[in-house]
């Protein structure tokens, strides 16, 4: 089976400077979701009821928006302003294109870095009943 559930080590949850952190935590812990996963309590969970698992993380959302919770402690306007890639500029300069690409670049390096750390939004699991030996 497959799932995925919140992370409860969501690099926002965990890095952002306070009073940031504070305003991100009341914006981050709702009704939506009953229960929020570390890949440790989740692995836990799926062994007890008899799943072997690989677990994996994700984030759904910016670098941009990452920076505008630590630099303004709020929310980006929209869900989808928040979860696509930007262009920083418009023209076709030389230094235009490159700074899009270096935004590109860290947009990619961001999530490589949530993906490995285990600090992404979501949790992603594949459990398989086990075996009897």
């Amino acid at each position: 089976m497959y799932f995925e559930v919140p992370n409860l080590d969501d690099c926002m949850n965990l890095y952002l400077p306070e009073p940031n952190k504070e305003k991100y935590n009341i914006f981050f812990w709702h009704l939506a979701h009953y229960f929020y996963f570390s890949k440790n309590s989740l692995a836990r969970i799926m062994d007890t009821v008899g799943f072997d698992t690989d677990i994996k993380c994700r984030h759904e959302y910016t670098f941009k928006n990452f920076m505008n919770w630590f630099f303004t402690g709020t929310p980006q306007k929209s869900f989808l302003d928040a979860t696509r890639g930007f262009v920083f500029f418009n023209g076709s300069s030389g230094f235009e294109q490159r700074m899009n690409g270096l935004m590109n670049n860290m947009e990619s390096e961001f999530h490589q870095i949530l993906a490995e750390t285990f600090t992404g939004d979501s949790l992603c699991c594949i459990a398989r009943h086990k075996r009897k030996k």
